[in-house]
């Protein structure tokens, strides 16, 4: 049997105000969890960053700069290997009612709400 390797993109997305931005997700049958926006790479991302860019747009309806790659990480499922390429962001502008893709589509894959956190230990 053959690994098929998936390459994912994820952000560690802080805004102005020293806050990270998280998504809760809430799916049918499952516990809430809290995840960093991002996704697959698809062949037609030029690029990790065009494929954050593109998740970011997505799942947020948000606009980044200041890429910087911090690290990487694989997990293997069955016959799958994931890599999961994760970057530190700035957050310019979030609207989420611009927010798009099949995951708003389906009321079977639950609720993704956008969340700024802060960062602050005393917070």
């Amino acid at each position: 049997m053959r690994t098929v390797t998936r390459r994912a993109v994820r952000a560690i997305l802080l805004d102005d105000d020293a806050r990270i931005v998280l998504l809760k997700r809430t799916r049918p049958g499952r516990e809430v969890y809290w995840t960093a926006p991002g996704g697959t790479v698809e062949p037609e991302d030029a690029s990790l960053e065009d494929a954050l860019r593109r998740e970011l747009g997505e799942e947020l309806g948000a606009e980044v700069d200041r890429f910087s790659r911090v690290f990487l990480f694989s997990s293997a499922d069955n016959a799958q290997l994931t890599v999961q390429y994760v970057y530190v962001c700035h957050l310019v502008r979030m609207d989420v009612s611009t927010r798009h893709g099949p995951e708003f589509n389906d009321p079977g894959r639950g609720r993704s709400t956008p969340t700024p956190c802060p960062c602050s230990a005393t917070a």
